[in-house]
């Protein structure tokens, strides 16, 4: 049993499209905070190729271990996972997008990204700082401070 997801930055997702399987943590608002802390340290969203390999380092950093996190072609991921489908991201001016289809091929909704913060992985409590701030934490040896954006 798991929590899975796909996510993919193609404008146009095809079954040739580079994409991220997550075993775990495959909700939005998980998938939010990877994608927020993915914009905080300057991740290229409009590169395809850069922004899934930096978007899948951050995500590796975070689980750690050797498992939970793969990459491939939508066609070799499992896009229909019963659990939370396939993930668009992009960017919109400053802001993430983050989309969603059961299949990743038909069906696209935008979710709304305030609603997805509400969740309580985002809050901060006095013995945990929220899951954006979690994330950022465990990748902040891997990213020079000149190429971090503000969250």
């Amino acid at each position: 049993m798991g929590n899975r997801a796909v996510i993919t930055m193609a404008k146009k997702p095809t079954e040739n499209s580079v994409g991220i399987y997550l075993h775990w943590n495959g909700g939005p608002e998980s998938v939010l905070a990877f994608a927020e802390a993915a914009k905080h340290f300057g991740v290229r969203f409009h590169d395809e190729t850069y922004g899934v390999a930096r978007l899948s380092q951050i995500i590796g950093n975070f689980f750690g271990g050797t498992l939970s996190v793969g990459v491939g072609t939508l066609r070799q991921l499992d896009c229909h996972n019963y659990d939370n489908g396939t993930y668009r991201l992009s960017m919109e001016g400053e802001e993430v997008v983050l989309e969603q289809s059961e299949d990743g091929k038909n069906g696209w909704q935008r979710l709304d990204n305030a609603r997805i913060r509400k969740h309580k992985y985002w809050e901060k409590t006095d013995d945990q700082n929220g899951i954006l701030a979690d994330i950022i934490e465990k990748n902040q040896h891997a990213y020079p401070k000149p190429e971090r954006q503000k969250v």
